[in-house]
């Protein structure tokens, strides 16, 4: 995901060099932790998936005075269909992976007491089984987070860009 943020190009004539990379840096960095924060709520309103879970396979890079740019990046492994809130029945375990819509049943699937997981057989023989996943996080956060951020940059860009050139500014250096 990329976006722009207008109205930083006019600063390069208003401010020197050195006052100019400290406000885009704060502006960058905060609208960056502010958009991670947004993806994560949006992301878990839609899945029904824990906070640390989630949060764990956050990166933030921060913006500094030579780099003026934000990266957030999303990764780890892809939880497994237990950590959607399973359960057994005698049809095969139900799980619930979105929060909206119900329970889905996983036919012929079940979980061994002593191992973690949601497991299924191959074949008709015993083994071998099939460990089974759910949706990963960074198509969560792809199919959901997008909206969230520019959402975020829409609404508080602006706000936070004149807030901190107030800041530089008042500071009367």
């Amino acid at each position: 995901m990329q976006f722009e943020i207008k109205g930083l190009k006019e600063l390069t004539d208003a401010l020197d060099p050195k006052r100019y990379k400290k406000v885009v840096t704060r502006v960058l960095n905060k609208l960056g932790s502010q958009s991670k924060t947004a993806i994560s709520r949006e992301v878990r309103n839609t899945y029904n998936i824990k906070k640390d879970r989630l949060d764990a396979g956050f990166y933030m890079r921060r913006a500094t005075w030579e780099n003026l740019a934000v990266l957030l990046r999303y990764s780890g492994k892809t939880p497994g269909l237990q950590r959607f809130d399973a359960r057994t029945t005698n049809r095969g375990v139900t799980v619930r992976v979105l929060k909206i819509g119900g329970r889905k049943v996983v036919k012929g699937a079940f979980m061994p007491g002593k191992i973690i997981g949601i497991y299924k057989r191959v074949g008709k023989e015993r083994f071998p089984i099939k460990r089974l996943y759910g949706p990963d996080i960074p198509g969560m956060v792809n199919t959901v987070g997008e909206d969230a951020a520019q959402r975020v940059l829409d609404e508080k860009a602006d706000k936070i860009l004149s807030h901190e050139l107030e800041y530089e500014l008042g500071k009367g250096r």
